[in-house]
């Protein structure tokens, strides 16, 4: 499914399911049993079999992840993270070094860290989850 194409926002209302975030692979959802009077997960179930972009099948991804390449190391995280840095569209970023991490939802496991130089596998990952800017050393 396309990014855009994932209401769980609108199913939320519709189940009394919430969820906590959602990218192009992976949805988290917190559930407790406070959650609903019955079994928490069937109302999980129903959000999902009720989506109008499923009806009621499962749904495979539209692409492939990108291949990832272990980017390079430049500098120390230390030193990168300290450096003047600048925000530059993920699209720019080729050859740069990054100045911080760019996450979707932090704890995650950032595709490129601080001190890393960026390449073309990392550009295309961070496209594929959305990423628009990152920030990097500045030149």
């Amino acid at each position: 499914m396309e990014k855009a194409d994932l209401s769980l926002p609108k199913i939320s209302e519709k189940t009394n399911a919430e969820c906590e975030f959602c990218d192009r692979d992976f949805v988290v959802m917190m559930v407790t049993p406070e959650n609903s009077d019955g079994d928490p997960l069937e109302a999980v179930k129903r959000a999902f079999v009720s989506h109008d972009k499923t009806d009621g099948k499962s749904v495979a991804p539209i692409t492939a992840l990108p291949v990832f390449v272990l980017p390079e190391k430049r500098l120390s995280v230390r030193q990168a993270v300290f450096c003047s840095s600048e925000s530059i569209p993920v699209e720019n970023s080729v050859g740069r070094v990054a100045a911080s991490p760019a996450v979707a939802c932090p704890p995650a496991v950032p595709v490129v860290i601080s001190g890393e130089i960026i390449n073309e596998s990392t550009v295309e990952i961070m496209k594929y989850y959305g990423t628009e800017y990152v920030r990097v050393v500045a030149e």
